[in-house]
């Protein structure tokens, strides 16, 4: 950028730097948006196989509880085995409710992220995940995965074009600072 038709240009390139910069402002906030959808339907996920095993340990903890007074109405055990069985059972009990509480919390965080306030009726649905998360394994190749990251992310882009926008302003700028020659022709 110089003078002449490039520096009364020059507007308009940081016009364009501009436009470009708050879409891709926008892709990120996109991206963002989604990637805590996704991160937090994982999580209802694993609240709701978090309760799974709760519910099962209670029930083996049952189980024990029952097997130990048989045993200490046989006389084969001592009365403080119910105890310490009444007691894990509890622990257990515990262990359920704090996994449903875990349910609802992540439920929540979800329809807070996917739902718009003025939908109450959406609200009280119940958010049961249908896809179920697939491990894949991936060897990654680092200079494939950061040029492809440097080609996509917009948060770099608008890095990129914020550095062009501020080298038209030092070219303008510099060229503020030249001489100036003026001729007139008059006849």
């Amino acid at each position: 950028m110089g003078f002449g038709r490039d520096l009364n240009r020059a507007n308009i390139e940081i016009a364009i730097n501009a436009q470009k910069i708050s879409a891709l402002g926008l892709v990120s906030q996109i991206r963002d948006l989604i990637a805590n959808v996704e991160t937090s339907y994982l999580v209802l996920i694993q609240a709701l196989r978090d309760l799974e095993v709760a519910k099962q340990s209670l029930s083996i903890a049952e189980d024990l509880l029952s097997q130990n007074k048989i045993r200490v109405k046989v006389g084969t055990m001592a009365p403080i085995e119910i105890l310490q069985a009444e007691a894990g059972k509890a622990a257990r009990e515990e262990d359920v409710i704090v996994a449903q509480s875990r349910i609802k919390t992540s439920e929540d965080l979800l329809k807070r992220q996917i739902f718009l306030p003025e939908q109450p009726e959406l609200w009280r649905l119940t958010i049961e995940p249908v896809d179920k998360p697939v491990l894949q394994i991936v060897d990654p190749n680092m200079e494939s995965s950061l040029e492809k990251t440097l080609n996509t992310d917009p948060q770099y882009q608008q890095v990129i074009l914020a550095v062009s926008k501020r080298d038209i302003n030092l070219n303008v700028s510099k060229n503020r600072i030249l001489p100036a020659l003026n001729l007139e022709a008059r006849v």
